[in-house]
């Protein structure tokens, strides 16, 4: 086992492999399975998945755990789960940000709460969790960084074209919305609290 998952959810892009495990959520095993990507596990109730797409999705996967259509959590969450006891110590999540707010909303749930280094990721954004100290963040190509308060926080931002100093941050706060890195990175110190990171395009 790697110390590294790559999630994916139902997304239409293309996904380079690279060195992790994949773990397919739902459809985003079908996804997977047609790029002749293998996954350690495949997760999900496939209610929506026709009979023939299965047996791919089995050829192409270790492990298949079937989930019931009527449950009391999500697919998404599942695949958390799973993670957390297989112990991986990088997630990498595609697919999470998609059409279904409702959806959208659960996932952003999990990398606010759940205690993960965990990202999700879809064409135009990237979100992850800053927790308490220094943290530089490479720009890769996204024009905006916005930051919020997940926790009230104590802020600095610098290399940065708003920059904060020892800022307090409330939850209620929204100012650190569309600001942009100046050069190639950004240093970050989360002197006290916890940050929503959010690297957006349009």
């Amino acid at each position: 086992m790697l110390s590294k998952a790559i999630l994916v959810a139902n997304i239409k892009t293309e996904i380079k492999q690279e060195e992790a495990d994949y773990i397919g959520i739902d459809k985003g095993a079908l996804h997977l399975a047609k790029l002749n990507i293998p996954m350690v596990v495949a997760i999900g109730d496939f209610d929506s998945i026709m009979e023939e797409e299965k047996h791919l999705v089995y050829k192409m996967s270790n492990e298949v755990i079937q989930l019931k259509p009527m449950k009391d959590f999500s697919d998404s969450q599942a695949a958390i789960e799973e993670c957390k006891k297989r112990g991986y110590q990088e997630i990498i999540f595609y697919g999470g940000l998609g059409k279904r707010y409702d959806h959208h909303y659960v996932n952003v749930g999990l990398l606010m709460n759940e205690e993960l280094n965990l990202k999700l990721i879809d064409e135009c954004n990237l979100m992850f969790v800053l927790n308490k100290g220094e943290h530089v963040v490479e720009k890769k190509g996204y024009r905006y960084l916005s930051l919020f308060a997940i926790e009230d926080a104590v802020v600095t931002f610098s290399d940065v074209k708003y920059p904060l100093h020892e800022y307090f941050m409330s939850t209620k706060n929204l100012i650190g919305l569309s600001n942009e890195i100046e050069g190639e990175v950004a240093k970050i110190v989360v002197h006290s609290g916890k940050l929503l990171c959010m690297q957006t395009n349009d």
